[in-house]
């Protein structure tokens, strides 16, 4: 893993070609010093474009043993992209260190997407999701914790993501009950999240929308205990909307490494 320092020189090397490269360097920066000067977090991911920076970092001190042996470590996803609503997105990232399974959370009450002003007139509310995000993280983790003592029915729970997710239930069920027996077929609500996650996560051969639309399904079902509501718990329909070509790029920079171009 890179540190932030690291990620930091890279953007000066990077922000010198174009106002594109400068003002998300900027975003990508301000978010960066959001994060309290304890958190010594590590970055996972930073992938540099013409028309999209991402970084994904996590920390050592946001952990939680969710099960025996079983660690989730949590993090953050930003993505800034160019377009007619060039800005930055936020995002939750919850990763599994055993397998690497991950999920990503919409944050309601967070701005969907914050978009760039000619004045940097942004900054401030990137600042302020970022270190509001990072500072409700811990509490997340403990709603993961409740998850394994919660006994399911989970080929139900599985058929209702893939449903919520918009995907073929005769080619998506498969799948998802094939993961759940890797997971030793546990009847818990941890035993379903860890089977949507394990194929959002590494079934290299599933299309990609179907993947991404399965680890957002699996952050809203991961906390629908405490908070759904239409944008965080959606049913899944958009494959084709504008913002798919924003989450394609966004969510895989957290799950999966992509080469820097």
């Amino acid at each position: 893993m890179r540190t932030i320092d690291e990620v930091l020189r890279g953007l000066k090397n990077y922000r010198s070609e174009g106002q594109f490269r400068l003002s998300a360097s900027n975003a990508v920066e301000a978010a960066l010093s959001a994060l309290p000067g304890r958190a010594m977090p590590q970055v996972r991911e930073f992938i540099a474009t013409e028309r999209a920076v991402s970084v994904s970092f996590v920390c050592a001190n946001n952990t939680a043993e969710v099960a025996v042996g079983d660690v989730v470590q949590a993090g953050i996803l930003l993505h800034y992209s160019a377009g007619p609503d060039e800005g930055m997105s936020v995002r939750a990232l919850y990763l599994r260190l055993k397998c690497l399974n991950g999920l990503v959370a919409e944050e309601c009450g967070a701005p969907a997407r914050i978009l760039s002003h000619p004045h940097d007139s942004h900054l401030g509310s990137i600042e302020a999701t970022v270190g509001g995000l990072w500072a409700r993280l811990p509490r997340k983790l403990e709603e993961l914790r409740a998850l394994p003592r919660n006994r399911a029915a989970v080929p139900s729970l599985l058929e209702e993501s893939a449903r919520r997710a918009g995907l073929s239930r005769q080619h998506t069920m498969p799948r998802l009950l094939r993961a759940w027996a890797e997971e030793e077929s546990a009847s818990t609500e941890w035993g379903a999240l860890n089977a949507l996650t394990r194929v959002a996560t590494h079934a290299q051969d599933m299309p990609t929308f179907e993947r991404e639309a399965l680890s957002r399904t699996a952050g809203a079902f991961a906390f629908r205990r405490s908070h759904s509501c239409s944008r965080c718990t959606p049913d899944l329909t958009w494959r084709n909307s504008g913002f798919m070509t924003d989450l394609r790029t966004f969510v895989f920079a957290g799950l999966r490494p992509i080469p820097r171009t």
